[in-house]
């Protein structure tokens, strides 16, 4: 509803993973999209240090360290949640 009322195409919103790195000094990012049949599209991104794949291969996801993705038959909010305690988890794994 809100990229319709913007007038945008779901495809546009990859160019936000691009422009993410360039504002902070996250390790890993995130962009959750809520399709149509109301599955949630998570767009895993590192610089490196944190291992994206495998937090998206925790969930059924797969792709490579730095881009990875996964889909979650979740609420929004459950899918925000479950991916930060995974980054969490991924970021005590890595400083070990």
């Amino acid at each position: 509803a809100m990229l319709a009322a913007c007038g945008a195409r779901i495809e546009e919103t990859d160019l936000i993973l691009s422009e993410l790195p360039k504002i902070g000094k996250a390790e890993v990012w995130f962009l959750f999209k809520e399709l149509p049949d109301g599955a949630i599209k998570i767009s895993i991104r590192s610089r490196g240090r944190v291992n994206a794949h495998a937090i998206a291969r925790a969930f059924g996801g797969g792709g490579h360290r730095r881009v990875s993705g996964a889909r979650l038959e979740v609420p929004l909010s459950a899918a925000v949640e479950l991916m930060l305690t995974a980054a969490r988890t991924a970021m005590q794994v890595q400083s070990a």
